[in-house]
């Protein structure tokens, strides 16, 4: 989704849908956004942050991204675990909406930070 600058609502609907979320790790990635909001909870927990692993790794090649598809598409157990993980951080992270307020605020303010260091 490319609203509001790139807000990735499209990955948020699918969370919360309890669909697993399959994606490129990068920088300014939504992905790369949401372990800065597991990491900006102020948790220590590592628990927690390897629970949402399968969230925040993401593929690093084309080739790696059609073997995980090929591998939901064929491991329906492995589908259902990943769409819960989605769920439970939609549920916990994207429900909160001041929280999500304060932290889409703080990526716009991020942006333009760094657009007036260039």
């Amino acid at each position: 989704s490319a609203w509001p600058i790139g807000s990735g609502l499209t990955i948020y609907e699918s969370m919360a849908a309890s669909k697993p979320v399959v994606h490129f790790h990068g920088d300014g990635t939504i992905m790369d956004w949401i372990e800065q909001e597991i990491i900006g909870a102020g948790t220590d927990d590592l628990e927690m942050y390897t629970a949402y692993m399968p969230l925040i790794t993401g593929e690093k090649s084309n080739q790696d991204y059609i073997d995980h598809v090929t591998r939901l598409i064929e491991q329906p157990e492995l589908r259902h675990q990943e769409g819960k993980i989605s769920k439970s951080f939609a549920d916990e992270h994207l429900s909160n909406i001041p929280r999500l307020g304060q932290s889409m605020a703080n990526q716009i303010l991020n942006i333009i930070d760094e657009s007036q260091t260039v």
